[in-house]
């Protein structure tokens, strides 16, 4: 998906003159899983049902790319909400 939609995503996004500039080379996802915690599960005065949870996830990606034949490079995100 990354390979397919987010880099050409990626370049038409540029001004004219830049686009086609960058070049996808590797896209690992890693391994790493989310964590979910402080979970509840609550019920509205309405019946409606509301799931609150927090997510963790601490990603051991590896991102390689080129723009303008500059490497740029990702190595780790890190997400929590």
């Amino acid at each position: 998906m990354f390979l397919e939609q987010i880099g050409p995503a990626i370049n038409d996004a540029l001004p004219s003159i830049l686009r086609g500039s960058v070049k996808i080379e590797k896209t690992t996802l890693g391994k790493a899983s989310p964590r979910f915690c402080n979970i509840s599960l609550q019920e509205r005065e309405d019946k409606a049902i509301v799931l609150e949870m927090s997510i963790v996830l601490t990603s051991d990606l590896d991102v390689q790319m080129r723009a303008m034949h500059i490497p740029i490079g990702l190595k780790k995100l890190e997400f929590s909400g």
